[in-house]
């Protein structure tokens, strides 16, 4: 077989096995990337920003990615800051304060606005918090108190449960 000929049936086999892969659902890379890229984005737009995070993450730096991963973060945590405005606004100041380190912790948004946002929520708990405390003390009928439960540990003097 001459060389020409050795090449040629090289080539025909490499695009059959090529062709028989994309078929069989193998795909290429560029493809691969292209189908993630395109989920992320749809991730995005409907409001799912963690799988549109992980997305954009596992994409690296294939076209905008790390921009797309910047901005998604940044709605996410802005989704988060509304939603812990809202909830400090209506008086509940703990989850105020969950949102707004998650927003933090979860989106990495160290702006200004964020760390605000955090320190006036956990200022409203702390104030919560001991309004509460001076109302128990006043009223201690209010506090529910559970009956102690055997927990097994060395030093435990409530008896264990019958049966």
């Amino acid at each position: 077989m001459s060389v020409s000929r050795c090449h040629t049936s090289l080539a025909v086999a490499v695009v059959t096995a090529a062709l028989t892969a994309t078929a069989c659902g193998g795909g290429t890379d560029a493809a691969k990337l292209a189908r993630t890229y395109a989920a992320a984005n749809h991730a995005a737009r409907a409001g799912d920003f963690d799988t549109a995070i992980q997305d954009f993450r596992a994409l690296g730096r294939y076209r905008d990615a790390p921009a797309r991963l910047a901005a998604v973060r940044r709605a996410a945590a802005q989704t988060l800051l509304t939603r812990a405005r809202q909830k400090l606004s209506d008086g509940h100041p703990r989850a105020a304060v969950a949102l707004a380190q998650t927003a933090i912790t979860s989106y990495r948004d160290t702006s200004t606005e964020a760390l605000t946002l955090l320190g006036q929520a956990q200022l409203a708990q702390n104030i919560h918090h001991s309004q509460q405390q001076v109302l128990f003390r006043a009223h201690p009928e209010l506090v529910h108190h559970h009956a102690p439960h055997y927990t097994g540990q060395p030093g435990d003097r409530t008896p264990p449960p019958p049966g």
